[in-house]
This record gives structure tokens, sequence and C-alpha cells, in this order.
């Protein structure tokens, strides 16, 4: 289900990038400026590609690092769990046959 959730935003991201890309090229075409004022339009165009880039970037290696650590104490709390369940297992069946001896007359 979340990777369902993480495609879609990657392809919202690239959408993005892209209308992004096709958008500057088409205000160079058609905007009367010289070619000073066009490379200070797409340079500061880039560094806003680049910014929001950085960002998701961040964004996402943070949300990756939470999840990760969340894993971690999932599978933690899980292990403690098991290791209590297969202790009580291990009890009840040290009780079963010291029951079973009892009743068949063994020396205990």
């Amino acid at each position: 289900m979340s990777n369902t959730n993480h495609d879609s935003g990657g392809q919202i991201f690239a959408a993005f990038i892209t209308g992004a890309a096709v958008g500057m090229v088409t205000a160079l075409l058609v905007a009367p400026k010289s070619g000073d004022e066009a490379r200070e339009d797409i340079k500061d165009t880039l560094n806003r590609i680049k910014e929001t880039i950085s960002n998701k970037v961040e964004d996402t290696k943070s949300s990756t690092k939470s999840k990760i650590n969340e894993a971690i104490e999932t599978t933690k709390v899980a292990a403690k769990e098991s290791k209590r369940a297969a202790e009580v297992a291990k009890e009840r069946v040290k009780n079963k046959q010291k029951v079973n001896k009892d009743y068949n007359g063994e020396e205990k």
C-alpha cells in the first residue's frame, strides 16, 4: 500500500520537474529579453529547481530514516514477545512432562 503512495509521489515530482523545464523553455522562446536577461532567468529557474530537488531529497531521507527506526523498534518488540512466548511454551512442555511422569508413576 505504501509503495503505491511512494510511486505516486515520485510521479508527481517527476511531472513537476518536467513541467518546470518545459515552462522555462517556453518562457525563453516567447520572452523578448536580451541574452544576459535570458541567462539570468535560466540560472534563477535552475536554482529554484535545484532547491526543490534538494528539499525533496532531504524530506525523503528523513522519512526513510524515520520508517527504518520504526521498523527496528517494531522488530525488537516482536523479538522480545517471541522470546517470551517461547519461554512460556518451554515451561508448559516441562510441566506437561512432569505431570505425565507423575501420572504414569515414574520417579521424579
